[in-house]
């Protein structure tokens, strides 16, 4: 996008009404998902010289699974006119390929919010598409979870309550003979 004066000062704009949210100390980036290098590149620079680089991650992961409303409001008016002058290269507006890592990504930021998996992956069985059932039976096939004698990995390693769970039955046992998934 072509930016014009317009354009110019509608960013200029954003960075009036957001400069009352400052950037906070500790954005809380989930541990499982990114390294603290990947936090300290937001507290860099000032936010007008942060480049695409410095903002990528955080503006595909913004409320999902990094910081808070304010947080995305403090970066918006930057993330804003990064978008403009960089377009789809500067967030792929396309979500990578599904694979096994995500799925256990996701299941890992559940249990971390939740008590019992169970509810989710219950709906995750009761999905009647082969994508989904494709998607589950490579979960099963290349996860630690249902291989007995390995030992989980990453957040699992700090969290071994959780992982018990799911190697005790509420992720593998109600799979056992599930109709359709191989």
């Amino acid at each position: 996008m072509q930016e014009t004066s317009e354009l110019r000062t509608v960013i200029e704009s954003l960075y009036e009404i957001f400069a009352t949210y400052p950037l906070r100390a500790d954005t809380n980036a989930c541990a499982c998902c990114h390294s603290a290098y990947d936090a300290q590149r937001l507290h860099m620079k000032p936010l007008r010289k942060l480049n695409a680089d410095h903002l990528r991650q955080y503006a595909g992961d913004a409320l999902f699974v990094w910081g808070e409303v304010d947080d995305f409001k403090h970066f918006l008016p930057r993330i804003f006119e990064l978008e403009v002058a960089h377009g789809d290269s500067f967030v792929d507006p396309q979500p990578p390929e599904f694979n096994v890592m995500e799925i256990e990504d996701w299941l890992c930021g559940i249990a971390q919010a939740e008590v019992q998996l169970s509810p989710y992956l219950g709906k995750w069985l009761a999905t009647e598409t082969d994508n989904a059932r494709l998607n589950l039976a490579a979960f099963i096939a290349h996860t630690d979870f249902a291989k007995p004698n390995r030992r989980p990995s990453d957040y699992w390693t700090t969290a071994p309550n959780y992982s018990m769970r799911l190697r005790r039955g509420y992720a593998v046992k109600p799979l056992r003979g599930h109709a359709g998934l191989v």
